[in-house]
């Protein structure tokens, strides 16, 4: 009952102490093709080795004010290539708030050493169910 209590029911620190959510809408994905969307190499490989594992992954995926390269939206993964002036641990925070978990990825490692991300992916998605209808 408690945590029944505690999914609907937020405390804040500030006026009004206590909100009221709404329910948790379901989490649904129309399974398309979307490999067109795949904007570098890397993307595109990852896209194709998840798609042959039965994944269906989302290239080019915006939440919020991110751009998720490739993600799980079923088993709340996300992959994002490192780049330059990225700030990974403000990314990290944000979406683990929302229950996201973050692989961050180098391209030039994608394109060698594949396998090496896809094991990682299927490690996290067995762990995790998928939030289903």
């Amino acid at each position: 009952m408690l945590k029944f209590i505690r999914r609907y029911i937020k405390k804040h620190k500030s006026f009004p102490f206590f909100k009221i959510n709404k329910s948790p809408h379901p989490l649904f994905v129309i399974v398309e093709e979307l490999e067109h969307t795949c904007q570098t190499e890397a993307e595109r490989v990852l896209y194709q080795k998840l798609r042959m594992l039965m994944y269906y992954p989302t290239p080019q995926y915006r939440m919020n004010r991110f751009v998720v390269n490739i993600a799980l939206i079923p088993y709340r993964i996300a992959l994002i290539e490192q780049k330059k002036g990225l700030n990974e641990r403000r990314i990290i925070k944000t979406l683990n708030r929302k229950g996201w978990s973050v692989i961050f990825y180098q391209p030039q490692q994608i394109l060698h050493e594949e396998h090496k991300y896809v094991n990682r992916i299927v490690a996290l998605t067995e762990e995790q169910t998928p939030r289903s209808l």
